[in-house]
C-alpha cells in the first residue's frame, strides 16, 4: 500500500513538472489562419453608362466610376476574399487607335507582373473579342489580370491584392483561382 500511494506522488510530481514553467496552458489556441469564403460561381450582369454589358459575381460589389477621359472605370471587390479588388477599364476604340490602347494596357500588364512567371490564357468570344489572362503566382500585388480587344472597345483590369511583407504565394492561391474563374466569365460573356 505505501508503495502505490509513493508512485502516485510521483507520477503526480512528474506530470506537474512536465509543463516546464512555461505560461502557456494546455488549452488549445487559435494560431491557424482564418478559412477562406470562396464565391459561388452566381453571376449578374452589370450595364454600363456606355452600353457594354459586364457579367460580374453576385457576391461582389460593384461601382462604376466616373468616366476619365473615354475609359469607363468598374470596381469589383470581393468581401469575403479581404476586399480584394479587381480594377477594370472600358475604353472605346477605333482602328485609328486600338494598337496605341492595346500597347499601354500590356506595357502596363508587364510591370505589374514584376517580371515574376505568368500562365497566359488566351481565347476569342463570338462577338469578336481577343481576350488573354495573365495570372502571375509570385509575389505581386496583381496576380490576375486581363485584357480582351474588339474592334470597339478594349476591356481590361487587374486584381489588386493587399498582402503583408514578406506573405507567402500559395495562401492567396484560393483567391487568384476563383477570381481568374471569374475574369474568365466575364470575358467569355462580352
Amino acid at each position: 500500500m505505501k508503495i502505490s500511494k509513493y508512485t502516485s506522488f510521483l507520477v503526480a510530481l512528474t506530470l506537474a513538472a512536465c509543463n516546464g514553467n512555461s505560461n502557456e496552458s494546455g488549452t488549445p489556441r487559435p494560431r491557424a489562419y482564418h478559412r477562406i469564403e470562396i464565391p459561388a460561381a452566381e453571376y449578374d450582369t452589370l450595364l454600363l453608362n456606355n452600353g457594354l454589358r459586364l457579367v460580374t459575381n453576385s457576391s461582389a460589389r460593384t461601382l462604376e466610376k466616373r468616366p476619365d477621359g473615354p475609359s469607363t472605370w468598374v470596381d469589383i471587390v470581393y468581401p469575403t476574399l479581404g476586399n480584394a479588388t479587381l480594377y477594370c477599364s472600358v475604353t472605346p476604340v477605333t482602328p485609328a487607335t486600338v494598337d496605341k490602347v492595346v500597347d499601354n494596357r500590356l506595357e502596363r500588364i508587364a510591370l505589374n507582373s514584376g517580371g515574376f512567371t505568368s500562365d497566359l490564357m488566351e481565347f476569342s468570344t463570338p462577338a469578336g473579342y481577343a481576350c488573354r489572362i495573365l495570372v502571375t503566382g509570385s509575389g505581386t500585388a496583381t496576380p490576375v489580370q486581363f485584357i480582351g480587344v474588339s474592334d470597339r472597345n478594349v476591356v481590361s483590369g487587374a486584381l489588386m491584392v493587399n498582402v503583408a511583407e514578406g506573405f507567402r504565394p500559395d495562401s492567396l492561391a484560393p483567391v487568384v483561382d476563383c477570381v481568374t474563374r471569374d475574369v474568365e466569365t466575364l470575358l467569355r460573356s462580352l
